[in-house]
């Protein structure tokens, strides 16, 4: 299994996620005054096909999971764990 932050909106140049264990890190100082929640959607792929009839086609892009980050992180902390 690896893991990415998929690169959309702003949120996501505040932490970084380790490839292989799922760990989100922030890479910035929070301020809760100025803003209080940030969004990230974290992939995960494990590079096999799937043959449950209950997911995408092969091709379809993974749409990922959503992440509501909603504490207060000293830089370099770990924001999230994702499984």
């Amino acid at each position: 299994m690896s893991y990415r932050i998929k690169q959309v909106g702003a949120d996501y140049r505040k932490f970084s996620i380790d490839r292989e264990t799922g760990v989100v890190r922030s890479t910035a100082s929070f301020d809760r005054e100025i803003k209080n929640e940030y969004y990230i959607t974290v992939i995960a792929e494990d590079g096999a096909p799937s043959n449950r009839s209950n997911h995408y086609p092969p091709g379809t892009p993974n749409r990922g999971s959503n992440v509501r980050l909603q504490r207060v992180f000293r830089l370099g902390g770990v924001a999230a764990v994702v499984s």
